[in-house]
């Protein structure tokens, strides 16, 4: 006997519906990095190397280091893009540290410099949400050379 083919109910939908896209992953992988400086009442020269290291367990995962030129009185400075050199999920960037310090390039005199800035850290995911790290009020100075940030 030869086979029935299923019942077809009527109105048919011709248009095709595809199925709902995924939702975005609950843990997605770093794209990039950036810092933003402000700098308080007290400048930075422009010969003054200024680093900022994202690390996780001893292990740099991204960082910049320059003398960035003259940061004046009550100024902001960046965005600056940090070189990554590893790809975190955000779970394990909320695990992460952050170093920021001062290298001065010394000359003649070796005259020091104090700077007194607020800076912002931020990481972007590759589904375009921001994760947010920031300091203010901070003072670096040739005598006080780092300071040192878990992730929030």
């Amino acid at each position: 006997m030869p086979r029935r083919p299923p019942e077809i109910r009527w109105p048919i939908n011709p248009v095709f519906e595809p199925p709902p896209e995924e939702p975005p992953p609950d843990n997605p992988m770093l794209a990039r990095a950036s810092v933003t400086f402000h700098t308080n009442d007290d400048d930075k020269d422009h010969d003054t190397a200024v680093g900022v290291y994202v690390v996780l367990r001893d292990e740099l995962i991204a960082y910049i280091s320059d003398e960035f030129g003259h940061f004046p009185d009550h100024s902001d400075s960046g965005p600056y893009t940090l070189l990554l050199v590893h790809r975190l999920p955000r779970h394990a960037i909320r695990q992460a540290k952050v170093v920021v310090g001062l290298d001065r390039v010394v000359e003649g005199l070796g005259r020091g410099d104090t700077w007194r800035f607020n800076f912002v850290l931020d990481f972007l995911f590759e589904d375009g949400s921001h994760q947010l790290s920031r300091a203010s009020r901070l003072e670096l100075s040739t005598w006080n050379r780092e300071h040192e940030f878990a992730v929030e």
